[in-house]
Parts: C-alpha cells; structure tokens; sequence
C-alpha cells in the first residue's frame, strides 16, 4: 500500500510540471539557491518543493516548525541551506527534500527586518525591530549549542539603532544605510549615514552620503534590491542604481526593471532569480517567479559618483569661513 502510495504521489508531482521561467503564486514562496544540485528551488504552501532546472515538483517532507516558510529567510553554510524566521529564533535546515528544525529557542520576535548575513560560517542578525522598540544588538546562532547568543559590540554608544535598512557583508566589514528607528512611536529615517561594523574587533565607523537626498524617489527602506557581485544593486525608476562600497562608488544604469522584487532574490550564473512582488503588471494580486539575464539590465551605464564621505568636525568649517574672509 505504502509503495501505491508513493507512486501516486510520484505520478501527480514528478514530471515536467513546470514549462517556462515564470511561476505564480497566491502565496509568497520560499525561494533559495541549492548549491548541491545547482539550481534555484522554490517551496510552496509549506508542501511542495519546485525544483528549477529538474523542472519537477515534489512533495515537501517535514518535522513540526512554527510560523510559516514565507516568513523565513534563506541561508547557505558549507554547502547546507538554513532558514531562520525573520523575527530572530527558530533555525530550519533543509536535507533531501525535506525540513528539519536544528534549534533549541523559540519565535524571539525581537529582531525583524534586522540587517541579516553569514560570517565564518556563522548566522548573524544586527538591529531589527520587536517588542516595541528598534534594536541595535549583535545575536548569532552558535551551532554547537543550537541556541543564539548575544555577541559583544564595543563602543555600544555607537551602534546604531537601525531596522529594514540596506546591508551588506564584505570580508570583515558589515555595512548599512537607509532604514529607521522608532523613538516614542516616531519614526526617524536614516537619511544621512553609513554604518560599517569591523567584525574582527566589534568597532564601528560612521560616514555620511547624500545619496537619499538626492535620490528622493527611492525608498529608505530595503525595498526592490539585489546582491550582485558585492555589489547593492537599487530598482530606481527609469535606472538602476550600482552601489559598490568596496570602492565607495554609485554607478547608474540607464534601464531598471519593469517591476518591483522581493527582498531575497538571487543571481545564479549572471542570472537574477526573483520574486516579483503583489503589485506587478505581468498578473496583479500573484507573486511570480520569474528570471532576468544580467546582461540584459546592467548594461549602459550612465554616471559614477562617490557613495559616502567623511565628515569633518563644524569648527573646520568655521575655521575655514575665518580664513577666507582673512583673505578676502
């Protein structure tokens, strides 16, 4: 019977079920890259894995976890996809074709939409928004004791407090920008600066930008982006905006895309794998899972600007209105 069993469910989800790049969705999916295979997969529902380049559906084999899969984030160590929900706390791994829950905590609900990333194969959210205040905490998930634990920030005085901003982790250096934080149910954006975080020594530097200033339309908040080549790659309006902060360098594009993307999108062989979001013109009210070549939409660029720069202290500025009009 068990063997009937599983040949139905072959039958009904094994073969050729997917014809093209462009999937929709009532529903978010799961979407997140299996480096074992090689090919993007997406979970459904909670119930069936959508494999890419097999161009299959399966169904999706579990252990009890809370919340569900939409609401985590996507993580990959050694070769091992993780998932860990996005308020902080509960950490899935996916193993054939099945989810296992690997933690010992619980839903924190304490760290949304914080600046999340993987360092010496280590799970880390920074900042993030729970119980009524905006965060500015260092946690990380120790897979030794399969609990999180709080890691040491020197110079708390300077660690911003900070959620749904921009982030990106480069060697040792974790930069943000963009978001807020909420002082007295007022919300205060994060217009002026960029944070970077030295993950060696816990120390932090800050540096101004003009970039929100002068670029109005795009959102403080990490909406309608992509990582590409260590790169933050911005969805503006009418181009798409390269932030390359190794070399402190904003390079413009003249084409952007026609539609606005989820947060975790991936590139896979100069290809972008994204979720479209809700309000997309392709098919209002559905998410859809669609790719774009790289090739096609990082191409003619435009201008090139600095990013941020250092601030100089106001009595610089006086000193140097004193001895200009000394001179004049």
């Amino acid at each position: 019977m068990k063997k009937y069993l599983l040949f139905l469910l072959g039958a009904l989800f094994g073969s050729n079920l997917i014809e093209s790049q462009e999937l929709y969705f009532k529903e978010k999916p799961l979407m997140f890259f299996h480096e074992k295979s090689q090919q993007v997969i997406l979970i459904e529902n909670d119930s069936i894995v959508i494999k890419i380049k097999e161009n299959v559906k399966i169904p999706l084999r579990h252990s009890n976890y809370l919340s569900n899969l939409s609401e985590y984030i996507p993580f990959e160590i050694k070769k091992r996809n993780y998932f860990v929900h996005k308020g902080c706390g509960v950490v899935l791994e996916y193993r054939n074709d099945s989810i296992v829950r690997i933690d010992k905590s619980f839903l924190h609900k304490n760290q949304h939409d914080a600046a999340t990333f993987v360092y010496n194969d280590e799970i880390y959210f920074y900042g993030g928004y729970g119980l009524f205040t905006t965060k500015n905490i260092l946690t990380k998930f120790d897979f030794k004791l399969n609990e999180w634990v709080l890691v040491d920030v020197s110079n708390e005085n300077n660690s911003p407090y900070l959620t749904d901003a921009y982030s990106i982790n480069l060697y040792d250096n974790l930069y943000i920008f963009g978001g807020y934080k909420s002082v007295n149910s007022q919300i205060i954006d994060n217009i002026d600066y960029v944070y970077c975080l030295d993950l060696k020594n816990c120390s932090w530097k800050k540096t101004k930008t003009n970039f929100f200033n002068e670029n109005i339309e795009i959102d403080f908040y990490k909406r309608n982006r992509f990582i590409y080549k260590d790169k933050i790659i911005i969805n503006k309006l009418n181009e798409l905006v390269s932030i390359d902060l190794n070399r402190n360098k904003i390079i413009r594009y003249k084409k952007s895309l026609p539609y606005p993307i989820e947060h975790y999108s991936i590139v896979v062989n100069d290809e972008l794998f994204a979720i479209l979001d809700l309000n997309n013109h392709i098919k209002h009210g559905y998410y859809i899972f669609k790719s774009f070549p790289i090739k096609d939409i990082l191409k003619n660029p435009i201008s090139e600007e600095p990013f941020y720069y250092e601030e100089q202290p106001y009595y610089l500025y006086g000193l140097g209105l004193v001895l200009f009009l000394g001179f004049a």
